[in-house]
């Protein structure tokens, strides 16, 4: 958000500048007291060269304050800005010398979108040329503890030792040698009775935080750090930690560029101030301690199960860009956008333009010329940007490698194509890592497919149709820990075909089929780590192929023989019991390469045996395999078949175009509108219009009453009785739009979909049916009591040759000239007091969340062909039932 001033302030102030003069204004910030307000500064424009010499401000507009902005005076005039960079500024003024400052919100003019969009483009240089830059946490708050007791415990000794290097308003840390006299007065102090109380049990112990920080990044392991164990100082200095990582500064996509780039990044905290590299080096140590060592139950009795995480993380993600960056290593477009897609921006365009700087080339045209890549230009929508974006990355890599990984979010509300990336959602937790890992694979070995753009919407590739889902576990969650992981993964080992403790056989591919399955939770890849002071080596590799057994896997698939071990609390202090060092590491090691790898993911099983582990939204046999699959099948038998009509000229599947598409719950392909073009030698085309909606089921519910006569077979057999008993059918009577109405009569049905996601088979279809008798009629009803009549119709071995040979499936197909819907039909009947007939007449039921407005109507069974006459279903389930109780196959 711009600062707030008037349309005469602005011109004032922000007179045009040359775009082609390389000129930024700069904040003069005049000398006064920390406690001096208000804030007097002025604008000067400068030409940016190396004998600049400015400091660079890397901020959060607002940091979760809700508090009215605060002026400043700018030339004499008033400039209203957020809380957050009215301290920053404070904190930044120097008692008795002008500190010059670049300030994005206020060195440029935020009115003027053709200046924003070209200052922006030198944001990089800006930061990279500045003498320090700082970032700006946020001010210190009510509840944290700056260490002001301990210089008061010190008397006269303690201002010597702030360390403020001329400016009060700043506490100076080192990262050195120098910063030994802290570390022993805090560690020889404690805090009197007075501060004990006035901060209470909220207490956010910050300076106990920079003196683990600095501990870690002296190399000292986070498990042998004492006052991480002892419970009077944990709880505060962990509390310290998420209070510095709470602010909102993690959170922002700009501060990434504004960090990697500069010379002299320095961290401000309240008053206090560190380099960053000395958070950079306690990272690195805890990420080496945390696959080293054991570290979750100590952790977690300190209340701080991701905090120490949260903060390696974050800090990794930076320093890892910024040492790439120092060695003038290329950033890929791709991987740089999504590491850092998950932070935030106000403007989502920023997305994009904020990680631009980083990208050093967007590689080469086939014609050997630079390509040329995305510049900073907000006269563009959102939407158009992502579009530009996509279509770049796609020619960049040469692949559709920006396909993979979250495209949009829940909304299911884009104007955009679905291929489209929407930068401004987020992605899953470690998705980067997974599908940045793609390079290391090549499924489709030399092979490569034409991509063709048609207008801003269409486009057109090849893909290849492995096989259909059969299984879908359930959701390997992120984060969880090891113990429900286990059980998660055991969950999965139980669906192979062949299981026992020890899963044998042999994988579809090839070998074993025990190796297949763990090389799948790990995506085929092991992980290497290395890290010191000067180095920070995390990467994966692809598994050799002679490797069939993982001792790593073993150890954390292994319950702990100790099964009742427990962190200790003994004299005040947490005690782990001890464990092999490197078994620990094995396991830690493998749970962090399980999380990257398959985190957030369910495993899937196919048809003919393969494995692997997919979106949280796979799900069994979706309804494009299905029809391809059919359809594939049908022309086959043109060629294999001398006797089908189509056998000297057969027709093929040249393509398929997507022409729309209707997303459920904003993430899973619902409904899809398809043009198949299928032609012959000759040029001869057939109907390729095709709906695609997946299957359906139709419930024949009956209901006797208790005291109705049955007839026997020989008057059903002879039609004579077929409609003398007394049975009642259960109908539906709700809006159907596209059939025009609002009071609809039809049987119960409903879609197979998610709801019969981890089911195959039968059993997916039956489930169905009997959870929607249980939402429409309010019955209900085991599934395997259900008859299914188009099963029954076909019978063994009586289904003519070509529906056998086509793969059709026993099922009612209500519109098969244009959709691919098929509806197997389902029955149940069961006897009622026939007092209670009644009660079914005009009731009420359906998930009326779901917009379904449901009221149920009995007719007789005698009448079905007259009250269902416009239900395809009900004349379907009417003719069946009639047939097969004439054949005998239903009592």
């Amino acid at each position: 958000m711009p600062p707030r001033l008037d349309s005469r302030s602005s011109q004032c102030l922000y007179p045009q500048l040359d775009p082609g003069a390389r000129t930024i204004r700069l904040l003069e910030l005049s000398p006064a007291d920390f406690s001096v307000l208000p804030i007097h500064c002025q604008l000067v424009e400068k030409s940016l060269d190396s004998s600049l010499s400015y400091k660079a401000l890397s901020y959060s507009w607002k940091n979760g304050d809700v508090a009215p902005d605060a002026a400043i005076f700018c030339d004499s005039k008033p400039i209203y800005v957020s809380v957050n960079l009215h301290a920053a500024l404070r904190r930044a003024r120097a008692p008795s010398e002008t500190v010059r400052i670049w300030v994005d919100a206020i060195c440029i003019n935020q009115q003027d979108d053709a200046e924003r969009a070209y200052q922006v483009g030198m944001m990089r240089d800006i930061y990279q040329n500045s003498s320090e830059v700082i970032i700006w946490l946020g001010e210190s708050g009510l509840d944290d503890d700056m260490g002001d007791w301990i210089w008061a415990n010190m008397g006269a000794d303690g201002d010597s030792l702030r360390s403020t290097l001329g400016n009060p308003n700043v506490m100076q840390w080192f990262g050195d040698e120098r910063d030994i006299p802290k570390l022993k007065a805090y560690f020889s102090s404690t805090p009197g009775e007075e501060t004990a109380l006035r901060l209470g049990d909220k207490r956010c112990d910050i300076f106990g935080t920079f003196c683990v920080l600095h501990l870690l990044a002296s190399g000292v392991p986070v498990d042998k750090i004492w006052h991480l164990r002892h419970v009077s100082y944990s709880t505060g200095i962990v509390n310290g930690l998420n209070a510095i990582m709470e602010k909102a500064w993690w959170q922002r996509i700009w501060v990434v560029q504004e960090t990697v780039v500069a010379k002299k990044p320095l961290v401000y905290y309240g008053n206090m101030c560190t380099p960053w590299r000395l958070f950079a080096l306690a990272a690195v140590e805890y990420d080496t301690s945390r696959v080293r060592d054991s570290l979750e139950g100590l952790f977690s009795q300190l209340k701080s199960v991701q905090s120490l995480m949260q903060f390696t993380r974050s800090v990794m993600e930076i320093e890892s860009t910024r040492r790439s960056w120092e060695k003038l290593e290329p950033m890929v477009p791709l991987t740089v956008l999504r590491k850092f897609r998950s932070r935030l921006a106000t403007d989502s365009r920023d997305k994009v333009f904020a990680v631009l700087g980083l990208i050093r080339s967007w590689g080469t045209e086939k014609s050997g010329q630079a390509m040329k890549g995305i510049t900073p230009d907000y006269s563009v929508q959102d939407y158009q940007m992502f579009f530009k974006t996509t279509e770049l990355l796609i020619r960049n890599t040469r692949s559709l490698a920006a396909l993979a990984g979250t495209l949009r979010g829940n909304s299911g509300q884009s104007s955009m194509p679905s291929w489209v990336t929407d930068w401004s959602c987020s992605p899953t937790v470690n998705e980067h890592i997974r599908v940045g890992n793609f390079q290391l694979y090549s499924a489709a070995y030399y092979m490569s497919g034409s991509v063709a753009l048609h207008g801003e919407s269409i486009l057109e590739t090849q893909g290849y149709l492995v096989d259909e889902v059969q299984y879908v576990g359930r959701t390997l969650e992120a984060g969880q820990g090891r113990n429900k992981a286990r059980l998660t993964v055991l969950e999965w080992q139980k669906s192979l075909p062949i299981f026992s403790e020890i899963v044998e056989g042999e994988y579809t591919g090839r070998g074993p089929l025990s190796t297949a399955f763990w090389r799948t939770l790990c995506s085929d890849l092991e992980f290497v780590q290395y890290a010191d002071r000067s180095a920070y080596v995390r990467e994966f590799r692809r598994l050799p192929e002679q490797v069939t057994k993982n001792e790593a896997y073993e150890r954390w698939l292994r319950v702990d023989e100790q099964p009742h071990r427990r962190t200790s609390l003994i004299g005040g202090i947490w005690v782990e019991p001890t464990n092999s060092e490197m078994e620990t590491e094995s396991k830690n090691a493998f749970q962090y390469l399980l999380e990257c790898a398959s985190g957030g993911r369910r495993f899937f099983r196919t048809r003919k045996g393969y494995m692997g582990t997919g979106p949280v939204d796979t799900s069994v046999g979706d309804s494009v395999a299905n029809w391809l699959k059919t359809l594939t099948r049908s022309l086959s038998l043109q060629h294999s078949n001398p006797k089908h009509p189509f056998h000297k000229d057969p027709y093929a599947l040249r393509s398929i175009t997507v022409q729309s598409y209707d997303l459920f719950g904003g993430k899973r392909v619902g409904f899809l509108k398809l043009q198949a073009e299928v032609t012959n030698a000759a040029g001869e085309s057939l109907p390729g219009a095709v709906f695609l909606r997946g299957p359906s089921v139709g419930m024949l519910v009956m209901l006797i009453p208790d005291d109705a006569p049955l007839a026997s077979h020989s008057q059903i057999k002879t039609n004579a009785g077929l409609y003398d008993e007394e049975r009642y059918v259960l109908l539906t009577v709700q809006p159907r739009i596209p059939a025009g109405s609002l009071a609809f009569p039809e049987l119960p049905a409903g879609m197979v979909d998610d709801g019969a996601a981890s089911e195959s088979g039968e059993g997916k279809f039956a489930g169905t049916a009997a959870r929607e008798i249980y939402e429409e009629l309010g019955m209900e009803i085991p599934a395997s009591e259900l008859v299914c009549l188009s099963n029954l119709s076909a019978g063994d071995n009586e289904v003519p040759q070509g529906d056998e040979e086509e793969g059709l499936a026993s099922a009612m197909y209500p519109s098969a000239g244009g959709c691919d819907e098929y509806i197997p039909i389902y029955m149940h009947e069961r006897r009622v007091p026939r007092g209670t007939l009644k009660e079914w007449t005009g009731k009420l039921t359906g998930l009326r969340d779901h917009g379904e407005k449901i009221t149920l109507k009995l007719v007789p069974m005698r009448d079905l062909w007259r009250e269902g006459r416009h239900d395809a279903k009900a004349l379907a389930a009417l003719a069946l039932w009639e047939g097969l109780r004439r054949e005998g196959k239903l009592k």
